[in-house]
């Protein structure tokens, strides 16, 4: 299956590095941000620890997906099928 950001043209992988770039960013600021309220909204003050987390385990998202899309693979068909 194909990742994210990646288009197959002529045989050739095309990585779309500034829509990943962006979609990186705001997935951790997201992050952090929902990490943030669900922590005043629980516990009823503001703590650094939360959007920490909430960071964190976007960075390791963000890792996974750049993994995928640089060791990415396309697999070429062939068109020359013989029908008997």
């Amino acid at each position: 299956m194909k990742p994210m950001f990646v288009d197959v043209r002529h045989g050739e992988k095309d990585v779309h590095w500034l829509k990943f770039l962006v979609f990186s960013i705001a997935l951790i600021v997201i992050a952090a941000a929902i990490g943030g309220v669900a922590d005043f909204l629980i516990l009823g003050f503001y703590g650094y620890t939360a959007p920490i987390i909430g960071a964190t385990l976007a960075i390791l998202v963000v890792v996974r997906l750049l993994i995928r899309i640089v060791g990415y693979q396309p697999i070429e068909v062939e068109s020359d099928i013989q029908s008997s």
